[in-house]
Parts: C-alpha cells; structure tokens; sequence
C-alpha cells in the first residue's frame, strides 16, 4: 500500500469534481438529450454501446445507439452465412467483458488451432501452430459469422436497457454539428451535437459517435479528408461442405498472383471460401455451374504455378537456411488442404476490396470509430500478465483484475539506450498471503514495500509515453522549484492508470516520484510514520488542515458555480430572484469554462492519435504485403520463397508472430 503525497497546481492536489457528471437536458424535453449517441448498431457500435452500459463508473450516462434496421428477434439459421470473422484471443477477451461472449457460445463459432500459409509461385510456406498437442486446448482464434457477434451484442445490449438504449428503424436525415462559437451574448448559439432523423425528431448529445460504416454520414458533416483507393479486386465469398469429416482445426490460406484465397473452418465438414481475385475472374467464378465452381476450388488450392530457376534455386537457399535452425529435424513441407464437395445454395457472393482512412476521426463534440480497423491494442507486458490473470497460472484459474496497472520506467542511461519498463498488477487481498505461481517464466510474483512518493494527477487517455513523460518532468519541475529536487529516486519512476480503455471521460492518471526510506519534508505531516516518512510537529500539521480547508471550502463554491453556469446554458426559463441569489458565486469566467471544457476536443484528440498510431502502420503493412503477394516477377517469388521458408524455420520469430496475431 502506498502512502502517497499528492502535488500539483492547486495545492496537495484537491481537485473540484468534474462537471461532466452533472445530469442536465439541453431542451424542454429531457428525453432528446443524451450524455452519447452512437450512430450504427453493428459490431463496432454495439460494442462501443455495451462498453459504456458495462463500465460501472459510467453508470449515471444516458447512451442512445441509432440503429437503422429493424428490431429482428433472432433465430440461428441452419445455414451458415456466408459473412465470417476470425475472432484472436484478444477479441474474445473483448467480447468476454462485454458480456457478449456466452451469447455467442450459445450459438455458435469454430476454433482452429493452427495455421497453413503458402504461395503458389514457389515452395515458401509457414505453419502456425499454438500447440504441438492437438488435443490442446489452447486455440489460435475462432471463427464467427458476422450475424452471430452482431446478435450477441444486441442481446447484451437489451440487458443494459437501464442507461443504454437502442431506438431502432432511425433513419439519419441530418447531422447538426455544434456551433463554432457559444458566449452570454448569443445564447441561440447550439453547443451540442445532434441528429435529425426522418420522423422529424431531433437528438442532441454532448458526444456523437459516427459507427455507420463505409459510406458514414457522422464522416460527411466533419471537416476531415476520406482518402479511399481500389484494389482492383473482388472477394468471392461461399459455404462449402467437405468431401470427409475431420476435426478441422486449421485454417488454409494460399496466395496466387491475382490474390489470396482462404479455406475457414466452421463445422466438422462444413467451411468458408474467401477467394481475393481479379474483377473478371470473380464475375466468372459467381456465374459457374455449382459443379464447376467446385473444381476451380479445389484446383486453385491443389494445382501450383510453374516455377523458373531462379524461384527453385531460392527454394534451395531457403531449406539450406531452414537446416541450420533445425539441424536433423524434419523440415514439414506444404500440405493440402481438404477437397470441397458441396456449394451451400445461395451462399456465393462477391464484393468489392479497396481501403478507406479519414484523415482525421474527430473534432469538436464528434468521432468516429470503425473507419478503418477494430483492433484491441495492448502492450506486451500487459498481456503477459492479462494471460495470466486469464489463467496462465499454477491454478489455471481466473483471478480478479485489479486498479491501477502501475509501471515502473527506468529512463535509459543514454542516446542508443531503451528504457526499461515494468508492468505489475496488484495482487488481490484475499491472495495477498499465497499468491498463485505464474507459469510463463515472464511473469514474476514480487513484493512492494509501503512507500512515499510525490505524485502528479493529470486527466484523458495519458498512458503513451510523451504524456508520462511530459507530465514526470513538470512535476519533477515543481520539485526543483521547491528545492526538493534532491528526495527522490532519480534512477526510475512510476506511472499509474486507473482506467477501463473504454471510459471516455474523468480518466486518471498518476505519474510518482518515489522517496527514499527516512526522508524528512519539513512541511508534511504524515500522522502514522509507516512508510518511514518522518512526522514533523503538531503546528505545522495543524497550519495545513487548515489550509486544506479553506481550499476544500474554495473548491466547493467553485463546484456550485459550476453546477449554476450549466443551468443558465441549458434552461430557459430562470428568474430574476435565481439570477441574484446566484450572483455571488458566479463570474463570466465560468462560462467560458463550462463551454470551453464540454467542447473541447483534446480529449477526443488524445483517442485520435492513439487510434492512428494502431491503424496507420496496418494500412502501410497491410498495402506492402498485398503488392508484395500480388505479383509473378521472379525477383519478388523468390524472395519471398526463401523468406517463408526461413521464417517457418524460426521458432522464436513465428512465436512472436502468433503472439502478436493472437492478440
């Protein structure tokens, strides 16, 4: 337990509560007013939606997700359709907590285990495989129609009908962003974002999410650039049921010059076709006979291309690579997948492949999510001990998560140096005398003494590291100022976050600076001398519950000034005899508070450039490997022969590989 000592700005820390949980309506009727719309209702939406309905600290937000479609009561077609998604591990923890996920078990989804990738161009291939036991029950990811995940999460969400509503068939006529500009002067100004729908009703929020897709109308009223290309491909998508029934744990994919084609696995005998070819080719492929259709599968997964020399003779240099990692092993080499026997009638499909990016995904009042990839991004170390509170323990039991994550960062000692980081969860009281054993040798179980520290609380989504950094060195500032630069650790220093990924507002953030054991601070008082912090005299101690007081008291005033400005914003109706009772605690600079802060996009700034430093390398990755791929010229297949061939030999690289993947 620490015995912290908290600075900052406005003296030992005491902060006013933040205006944001004030319940208010912007019009007459309460019932057009709400904390956060979110327009679509699919998986980016419905998992956004069931993210704010879960998180127990947001329970007091009113949430409304706009979904165009009908309110449908599901029924699980006998068949499959023809939509699938791969789910990693990661995302299946996602689903987990938002309570999706026994929805979706009770319906249904496929794991497989491993993974077989090969060109047709050359001899390359690559193996994943998460166990070397099949009878393991350690899963690669699963595979899930799209209608299955979608109705998982509007059945979670009717479960959240006390804070989170879905208000169905609503159809967008307008969005209405906020006005630029709001003061005392012009109060016809409107500061919130709304929709107006066809009915003719409009929805005025103090946060709208855009989560309507390709062709979003959140996107086309922000000032933001859609920067969209073609492939020139199509994807033809089928269910295909097998020749024999098997466990069918594995998922094939083999890349042809005109595109990959990929064999899923959704039942013993049952599995779904994902063909990325040219336009004329999937015309052609939608148009065949069912027979026909049938052998250009399983010829396009059998037959390979032909090879020049130069391609063989990188083959060689490639198995020549792969022996000196596995001398006297043997080297496994590209295996077939199962033949398809059967079209499932009204299963063929094709759609067209391109990649769309707004180049920006907020502003004022207004976001998007979904523009370009769902993706949960976690740092390794966090995983490392996510797996383990998952069940990666002696035990294989889940344990409770805990708050904060602290992380200890030590800076690097030079230019070419890296700093070295330290992620640790709190260990659950009632585990505190016998912690359970980790298994991964990664994973370590250690003790933390009581200590003092001198900490900077600062808001929104600070974990990335220029923010600690910013916010370490400010307060390390105020200490040099205070000539109190010399009573801490300077070799390292703690970052601290309370928060679910999924809270948007009120976040907290914590960066401390350490003290040795023993230290004196001539002017704080610490009652209770258990972290060896020395207590100075009854006086002093005194002098400063006095003048925690006085601020608490200041801080208070502020709060109902505060609470007054918002009423003056959003009600109409305020008597002369209200206006001066309340003049004593107001000042114009409140108003420029209240609107400054509600509007204020830095907050939604921070989540933008933490969502484009996940996307923006996908894109790059994501078009390099299908130029890469996409291609016959000799120079690029036998580079990528020799590659994969090289790479299926490495053990700790494709480790690396399927960790990242499975997350």
């Amino acid at each position: 337990m620490f015995a912290v000592l908290r600075r900052s700005a406005r003296n030992f820390g005491i902060q006013s509560c933040s205006i944001r949980r004030i319940r208010t309506s912007a019009s007459k009727r309460k019932d057009d007013f709400y904390d956060v719309t979110i327009v679509g209702g699919g998986m980016v939406g419905g998992s956004l939606a069931c993210a704010l309905g879960m998180e127990s600290s947001l329970s007091e937000l009113k949430v409304l997700v706009l979904e165009a479609g009908p309110d449908k009561h599901y029924v699980l077609p006998a068949k499959y359709e023809n939509r699938v998604s791969s789910i990693t591990p990661g995302s299946k923890s996602l689903l987990e907590s938002l309570g999706a996920w026994d929805h979706i078990c009770n319906m249904r989804m496929k794991p497989y285990k491993r993974m077989h990738v090969w060109d047709a161009c050359g001899d390359g291939h690559i193996a994943f495989d998460t166990s070397q036991d099949v009878s393991s029950k350690t899963e690669m990811a699963y595979i899930i129609e799209n209608s299955v995940i979608t109705a998982a999460l509007d059945k979670q969400l009717k479960q959240l009908d006390q804070n989170v509503e879905v208000k169905y068939n609503a159809r967008i006529k307008n969005v209405i962003p906020p006005d630029p500009v709001w003061s005392m002067d012009k109060p016809e100004h409107n500061p919130w974002a709304g929709v107006e729908l066809d009915d003719g009703s409009v929805i005025y929020s103090r946060l709208l999410v855009g989560a309507d897709g390709v062709r979003s109308t959140v996107r086309g009223v922000m000032d933001t650039k859609y920067l969209t290309w073609s492939y020139g491909q199509f994807g033809v998508v089928a269910t295909l049921e097998l020749g024999e029934i098997t466990e069918n744990i594995v998922a094939w994919q083999k890349f042809l010059p005109t595109g990959p084609m990929a064999l899923l696995p959704l039942s013993e005998n049952m599995s779904s076709l994902v063909w990325t070819t040219t336009t004329e080719h999937a015309k052609t492929l939608v148009n065949l006979p069912e027979d026909a259709f049938i052998d250009a599968v399983n010829n396009g997964f059998w037959e390979d291309l032909d090879r020049s020399p130069l391609v063989e003779t990188a083959s060689k240099i490639g198995q020549a690579i792969s022996s000196l990692f596995q001398p006297g092993g043997t080297l496994s080499g590209t295996q077939i997948p199962p033949s398809a026997s059967k079209l499932v009638e009204g299963s063929r499909a094709m759609f067209p492949l391109g990649l769309g990016h707004s180049s920006h995904y907020v502003q004022p009042r207004i976001a998007l999510v979904g523009c370009y990839t769902y993706k949960k991004a976690v740092g390794m170390g966090f995983m490392r001990l996510f797996d383990y509170i998952e069940g990666a323990n002696n035990k294989s039991v889940k344990i409770p998560m805990t708050a904060p994550v602290l992380n200890q960062i030590q800076p690097a000692q030079g230019p070419y140096c890296k700093n070295n980081f330290t992620v640790n969860f709190f260990v659950p009281f009632n585990l505190q005398a016998n912690p359970i054993p980790p298994t991964s040798k990664d994973v370590f179980i250690s003790s933390m003494p009581a200590m003092c520290a001198y900490v900077k609380t600062y808001s929104g989504f600070g974990s990335n590291t220029d923010d600690i950094l910013k916010n370490a060195a400010a307060l390390a500032e105020a200490l040099s100022k205070d000539r109190l630069g010399d009573t801490y650790h300077k070799e390292y220093y703690y970052y601290a976050g309370y928060d679910s990924p999924f809270k948007l507002f009120d976040r907290t953030n914590d960066v401390c600076l350490s003290l040795p054991k023993n230290t004196q601070i001539t002017y704080i008082s610490t009652e209770k001398s258990s972290s060896g912090c020395k207590p100075v005299d009854k006086d002093t101690a005194a002098k400063r519950k006095q003048l925690e007081a006085s601020i608490r008291a200041q801080v208070a005033a502020e709060e109902k000034a505060y609470r007054i400005v918002e009423q003056l914003v959003l009600e109409n109706s305020i008597s002369d005899d209200y206006l001066l009772e309340i003049g004593n605690y107001i000042t114009p600079s409140h108003y420029s508070d209240i609107i400054e802060e509600r509007g204020n996009v830095a907050h939604l700034q921070e989540y933008e450039t933490e969502r484009q430093r996940a996307v923006v390398p996908m894109i790059v990755a994501t078009d390099l490997l299908n130029r890469l791929f996409s291609t016959s010229s000799i120079l690029p297949v036998a580079a990528r022969t020799a590659g994969l061939l090289a790479t299926n030999a490495l053990m700790p690289l494709k480790e690396q590989i399927i960790s990242f993947a499975r997350n």
